[in-house]
């Protein structure tokens, strides 16, 4: 083998040891590709050796010139400093394709590739038919007609080739990836170990879609969901700065689940770059290939915006499910936890936070409750004879499942505590450390600043009693959000007139953003979307301001495009002809920045064992059986007609009416 030619895909030099020999093959290279694009090649070459007689010579250096034009800079190097090639054993690569193609077991794959080399067969990977190992290992014989009965050549016994099989450190790996897949091969492959600790908060997101794995309802609808979320994190300080929830139901018009969209996660990115702002030096912000997803052509938007384009950066996260080679198909998809460990960790915090709610579905199908089937099926039936009742009836009703409302409050409220909770134990955190102080064993810890709102004699007298009493202050971590808005003062955000850029340009109906609106006579326009907004129409001013900051009537019963998202007050006007984003429009009235009431308008001894097992806790929440019990026949009761709404106090000079509809006063001028 020609170990020049060998060497054409490698760095040749990095089998040179000396120094100053590396340095000459380098200057060499540099000489000839100059000399390759020479008009006349002798006479560069004797000008060159003339110009560097100690380096080389015009025999000298001609020689290495078509050298290195053939073999490049393999062919500079000097031959005797090469590494010797190991030889290799064929059959070790032929054992390793049989063994990895079945599907059991090592032996498995070796009998079969045996059975082939007695039939016959010419074994790949230049192993060949039997008949030539006769000849190598037996010159002078005949060949019989037929292999001989468990003939094996001596380098082709099983143990031999399963330990020198071993030896290859990815051995491992190429036996789990080939019988199963690249997936699960992940965890013989090199760990890539991270840390947050000097990078700057704002500089990296993770974003993702989670499921909640528990059930919520929807009151009157006849529903069972469940809460789906996006979730944004920022690497440097752990901190959740931006989600969004909202249900998976089954859509009547489709057959199929309504779920999370991505133009949802486009609503996010948004007030995420505009609202809530990012690193001065930019932010790279890695998605998913799936509905977390920001595509091509959005990319290419964003990058046009002046300034600030060029400091947004997206990367897609991996999915291991390529075929191990082109003989196999592709695996199933599989996210690669590489590319998100730290919003993945997270979800961990958020699924523990959220177990003892009601409504568990379980990590999985594994570790669903068994009872959950029943009590989705026993909540639906409630919901749907509540559709008969009347207001006061409904308000009776007790259901064992949070509302999606109830949820979301609980929800906002834990996200809270993971925010502001001191003891975690996040890497990279030695930086992030703050004073704290309190008066006694009793008080809750303070923090330093709390001093720079006292006089200062309180002030001295504080600092006197802790100089005292080191056991009173100690050094704590900052919390994810103490860090996040530390930070944050500073961050760069874009101005609510590229919100266009930040959104699909294509019709809402065709699965964009833009919508298309008409200047009513009157100096407004306005939409209506139930899911995102409620009931009431979006109203807005017919005038934007430019750019420029000077402000532009539209012009009455002529269309627009217009750009608005649920965390955004005003829009953004476009015109429809040029496609020159004309200005702000300022909202009228709005409804709740996310109207989430409007989500869902569009055998023997095994038994006597498990009795025994369930005594303890049947025993444990006999109180709360009582109680279901109670709420099933308060339920019936009412869904029944058995038991009314409670009348009102005799002592109320009030109507039954008036209790039930009451309405609000508004008051006079």
């Amino acid at each position: 083998m020609n170990n020049a030619l060998d060497l054409k895909n490698y760095e040749a030099l990095a089998v040179v040891d000396d120094t100053e020999d590396r340095l000459l093959a380098g200057w060499y290279n540099a000489v000839c590709e100059d000399l390759a694009v020479a008009p006349r090649l002798m006479a560069a070459i004797k000008r060159v050796a003339a110009e560097n007689p100690t380096k080389t010579s015009v025999g000298t250096l001609r020689r290495k010139y078509y050298l290195w034009k053939n073999d490049r800079m393999a062919g500079l190097v000097d031959k005797r400093k090469l590494k010797k090639l190991t030889k290799i054993n064929s059959w070790i690569d032929c054992y390793m394709y049989y063994a990895c193609k079945h599907n059991r077991s090592n032996k498995g794959g070796y009998d079969c590739m045996m059975a082939d080399f007695w039939d016959g067969q010419s074994l790949p990977h230049g192993v060949g038919a039997w008949q030539a190992w006769w000849k190598k290992e037996r010159p002078g014989q005949a060949v019989p007609p037929v292999c001989p009965e468990g003939y094996t050549p001596k380098c082709a016994a099983y143990p031999n080739l399963q330990r020198d099989a071993k030896k290859n450190p990815d051995y491992l790996f190429h036996i789990k990836a080939s019988r199963i897949g690249t997936k699960a091969g992940h965890e013989f492959l090199v760990p890539v170990l991270k840390t947050r600790h000097g990078l700057p908060v704002g500089s990296v997101w993770e974003s993702d879609d989670v499921k909640t794995d528990l059930n919520c309802t929807v009151a009157g609808f006849g529903n069972v969901v469940i809460p789906l979320m996006y979730v944004m994190t920022d690497i440097a300080s752990g901190h959740c700065f931006a989600q969004i929830t909202r249900a998976r139901y089954p859509d009547a018009s489709t057959g199929r689940r309504n779920s999370l969209k991505e133009r949802e996660y486009r609503y996010l990115n948004s007030d995420a770059l505009i609202n809530k702002g990012f690193h001065q030096l930019g932010v790279r912000s890695i998605v998913e290939h799936g509905t977390t997803a920001i595509r091509e052509p959005l990319r290419k938007r964003i990058k046009s915006i002046p300034v600030y384009g060029d400091l947004i950066k997206y990367e897609d996260s991996g999915i291991m499910n390529e075929a191990v080679h082109a003989g196999l198909p592709k695996g199933d998809g599989g996210g690669n936890f590489r590319f998100k460990p730290y919003v993945e960790l997270f979800h961990k915090i958020m699924h523990n936070a959220r177990g003892m709610l009601p409504g568990q579905v379980g990590q999985d199908a594994a570790h669903s409750p068994e009872s959950n089937i029943a009590l989705v099926k026993y909540e639906e039936h409630l919901l749907e004879a509540m559709e008969s009742l009347t207001e006061s009836e409904r308000k009776m009703i007790e259901l064992d499942l949070l509302s999606f409302d109830q949820f979301c409050e609980i929800s906002e409220k834990l996200f809270d505590n993971v925010a502001d909770n001191r003891n975690h134990s996040l890497e990279g955190w030695q930086d992030n450390m703050v004073q704290m102080w309190r008066f006694n064993e009793q008080d809750k810890w303070r923090m330093m600043d709390e001093l720079l709102s006292m006089n200062t004699d309180q002030r001295k007298a504080i600092a006197a009693f802790l100089q005292a009493c080191p056991e009173h202050r100690c050094v704590q971590r900052m919390t994810r959000r103490e860090v996040y808005k530390a930070n944050s003062a500073n961050f760069v955000r874009i101005p609510i007139i590229e919100l266009p850029q930040l959104l699909d340009d294509r019709l809402i109906k065709k699965g964009g953003d833009a919508r298309v609106i008409t200047v009513h006579k009157d100096g407004i326009f306005s939409f209506n979307e139930k899911f995102y907004w409620g009931d009431q129409d979006q109203v807005f001013y017919a005038t934007c301001k430019t750019r420029t900051g000077f402000q532009q009537a539209l012009i009455p019963k002529r269309k627009y495009m217009f750009y608005i998202t649920p965390y955004h007050q005003d829009g953004v006007i476009v015109d429809m002809e040029s496609g020159k984003t004309i200005g702000v429009a300022p909202g009228y009235n709005r409804a709740p920045i996310y109207d989430r009431k409007a989500v869902l308008e569009a055998a023997g001894k095994q038994n006597a064992d498990r009795a025994r097992k369930l005594m303890p806790l049947h025993a444990r929440s006999q109180k709360e059986a009582e109680k279901r019990i109670q709420r099933v026949i308060h339920n019936e009761d009412v869904i029944s007609g058995r038991k009314q709404p409670p009348l009102p106090n005799v002592e109320t000079t009030a109507t039954i009416n008036d209790l039930y509809e009451e309405q609000p006063v508004e008051e006079e001028w």
